[in-house]
């Protein structure tokens, strides 16, 4: 990111988000930074301010690559790499759950009611999360661990695409 784009939204932050973004900034790998230690650095309950809290999150991670995750009662935690590889499984499974409800959504649609345009867009939707499931399955996972094992490396996009092609 340019340099003047950064000041420009570090000049667009609330002074509660710059304060949020400060107590983050000082956490170590594993370090919990507990709901009262910001509410108390804002001065108010920051549950009323749950905004601030992922505003915080994404500047450490866009800004300094730092990744937190909320631990239930108690605050947010900064994660050592092996928690962010654990965080993005459990996201790759929420992907898989969506596109099987929003297939489920457009099975229920009239196609014979929409116009061209409607009906290409339904059709773009329902390949786009059709693949998302045939990607996201169990059996696609197998495949594609196997393929990043041999490559020790991810696998390019495309050749994603060309293993489940044929």
């Amino acid at each position: 990111m340019k340099e003047e784009t950064k000041k420009r939204f570090e000049a667009e932050l609330s002074p509660n988000a710059r304060l949020l973004i400060a107590l983050f900034d000082r956490c170590e790998v594993g370090d919990i930074v507990t709901y009262d230690e910001m509410s108390s650095t804002i001065g108010i309950d920051i549950k009323k301010k749950r905004g601030l809290i992922r505003t915080a999150c994404n500047r450490m991670q866009y800004d300094k690559h730092r990744v937190f995750a909320a631990v239930r009662g108690e605050g947010m935690q900064r994660l050592e790499d092996s928690q962010i590889v654990k965080v993005t499984e459990g996201t790759g499974k929420r992907i898989f759950r969506a596109a099987g409800r929003g297939l489920k959504k457009l099975a229920c649609t009239d196609t014979s009611k929409l116009d061209e345009d409607q009906l290409n867009a339904h059709n773009v939707s329902a390949s786009i999360l059709a693949a998302h499931r045939a990607l996201g399955g169990a059996h696609a996972k197998k495949q594609l661990a196997a393929a990043v094992e041999r490559q020790n490396h991810e696998i390019p996009v495309a050749s994603t695409m060309k293993m489940f092609s044929t």
